[in-house]
């Protein structure tokens, strides 16, 4: 849906597992990326990009993205609430430097 951001970009191979397994496909990767989750926003880098989801297993993946750790290690904390069905996270880890 965004083809002149990815105009520079070429693809190359990446793991994505999942409870179907491991598999290689062709992502781009964003060399930064910034995500708003709340009222906070971090900077990811080199974010793999796949251009259509994989399928895992016979099922097909019908999810628009994957949350990596690279997320949750922005953050001070987080909480993963099974009961609630919710994913709360903490405080902003502060850059140095």
């Amino acid at each position: 849906e965004f083809p002149s951001q990815f105009a520079r970009i070429s693809k190359r191979p990446n793991s994505v597992s999942g409870v179907g397994g491991t598999m290689q496909v062709d992502a781009y990767s964003l060399p930064h990326a910034q995500l708003g989750v709340g009222s906070t926003v971090v900077e990811l880098k080199n974010v793999p990009v796949l251009p259509a989801m994989p399928r895992m297993g016979d099922t097909a993946n019908t999810t628009y993205g994957i949350l990596g750790r690279d997320l949750p290690r922005s953050y001070r904390s987080f909480t993963i609430d099974f009961a609630a069905m919710r994913f709360a996270l903490g405080e902003v880890v502060e850059k140095r430097g």
